[in-house]
């Protein structure tokens, strides 16, 4: 079995492990935690993970949220500590966040969390961008190095998918109608807060065009990401362009949430049918709340 560190509502332990995590909410956000009953070492078992929520009022103090916080990173207990965001605007979200355990932090949101990241220490990882890494390896093989990349829109979805390729160390361009809107979806990447990019100086990883006189990048690409608007109709129009000039086993996805796989290929030949799936990422795409 592969190693798990996230299962069921959001995170995991080692397979060889038990491990219980926490979600603090109120109604307009909330901090999870988690616990997984003892796992099987049998090959194929699965194992459970049970989770509890800490929900408080909307109008909970800093100190409120922080000292139940506290109180859970001393809970010998509970392994993860799950912070729903974005916190209520009279609440510093960045002062609450390092208030996590980094050996608790299963959204890897603290600085310590990142630094061990960037540095490649152990520690537990995200699961946006992992899932990301393992999608690509899946689809393009382990090695990504001279991967690309091209995500068509650059709405909130197109531009957090492009950062975390961005941050995968995975060159992506990011096309629009125009240019200008891309240049100030990659803008607001590099300005996001809290932020997509792990690193602000990987931005150079995304170029950006517009559909019209930039479509051509499509034909290099290994991985050709739809993200526009929830219409058929354009989507199926985009889908035309990009298989007559992909090349020969790209992969092609749609980032739709609405519309069945069956409709969204159904203009699409066998052949292409087997490159074309559906990748959903949550909103916002590095802190996926469920």
């Amino acid at each position: 079995p592969v190693p798990l560190r996230r299962c069921g509502s959001r995170s995991a332990r080692r397979a060889s492990s038990s491990a219980r995590n926490a979600l603090i909410s109120t109604s307009s956000f909330s901090m999870q935690s988690t616990r997984l009953p003892s796992a099987s070492s049998q090959v194929g078992v699965p194992y459970g993970m049970n989770s509890f929520t800490h929900r408080l009022r909307e109008d909970a103090s800093q100190q409120q949220v922080e000292s139940l916080l506290d109180k859970l990173n001393q809970d010998d207990t509970v392994d993860g500590i799950l912070l729903q965001l974005p916190l209520p605007k009279h609440l510093d979200e960045a002062s609450a966040i390092e208030c996590i355990s980094p050996d608790k932090d299963v959204d890897g949101l603290t600085e310590a969390s990142a630094s061990r990241l960037t540095l490649g220490k152990p520690g537990i990882r995200p699961c946006t961008p992992s899932g990301c890494v393992i999608l690509a390896k899946h689809a393009l093989g382990d090695d990504l190095s001279g991967k690309n990349v091209v995500v068509i829109g650059s709405g909130t979805m197109g531009s957090g998918i492009a950062a975390q390729l961005c941050n995968a160390n995975i060159p992506v361009t990011l096309l629009d109608l125009k240019t200008e809107i891309s240049r100030k979806a990659k803008e607001r990447i590099f300005n996001s807060r809290p932020p997509l990019l792990i690193d602000k100086s990987k931005i150079d990883n995304i170029k950006i065009g517009n559909i019209s006189d930039d479509f051509n990048v499509v034909n290099d690409a290994d991985w050709i990401v739809e993200a526009v608007v929830e219409r058929i109709d354009i989507k199926h129009n985009i889908y035309e362009k990009i298989f007559k000039s992909r090349k020969k086993g790209a992969i092609v996805s749609s980032n739709t949430s609405s519309i069945p796989i069956k409709v969204l290929s159904q203009n699409l030949s066998d052949d292409e049918k087997k490159d074309f799936c559906i990748t959903h990422f949550f909103n916002p795409v590095r802190y996926m709340g469920l």
